[in-house]
């Protein structure tokens, strides 16, 4: 298990695996043009069965098991997505965190109509725009996510600008 983060990598075994996701949180971010490095991916992902399906074989053939300090490897499963709010999995490819929602219980399908898309290689992606991933990181409220909204909110209103 390497401790490098890979986040092309892994958003690249996403698309390859046809898994319906959204970006969220630091990457998200860094797609918009912000500065703040982050050393982790978090998606919120489609709950519906087929998707579960083909994430799970994905996980299992990047090496995926929840985070845990006492080192066990407890090893994602559908019934364990379905449930789980939050995901938090180590990886060959580095740290992914899986989320049934974000904010005021924002899931997959609400995300999908508040993100921008992006290309990676031949293939389109989806990250929450700016403005919902401000409300997401006001919310949240966190140490983190509150250092970033100075950023966020100066790459809003620069994205404004341009449209203007």
């Amino acid at each position: 298990m390497s401790d490098e983060f890979r986040p092309t990598d892994l958003l690249r075994q996403l698309v390859d695996h046809d898994v319906d996701f959204v970006i969220v949180g630091g990457v998200a971010g860094t797609l918009a043009g912000s500065p703040i490095v982050t050393n982790d991916l978090d998606v919120v992902y489609a709950t519906d069965p087929p998707n579960l399906a083909r994430l799970v074989g994905l996980l299992s053939e990047i090496d995926a098991h929840y985070h845990d300090p006492a080192g066990r490897r407890v090893r994602p499963d559908a019934e364990k997505l379905s449930r789980f709010k939050v995901s938090l999995l180590t990886t060959e490819l580095g740290r992914l965190d899986l989320l049934r929602e974000i904010g005021e219980g924002w899931g997959y399908g609400e995300l999908v109509e508040r993100s921008v898309q992006y290309q990676l290689d031949d293939s389109a992606i989806l990250a929450i725009d700016l403005e919902t991933l401000i409300e997401a990181k006001v919310l949240a409220g966190r140490d983190k996510d509150l250092h970033a909204l100075p950023f966020l909110r100066r790459l809003l209103l620069l994205e404004r600008g341009r449209r203007d």
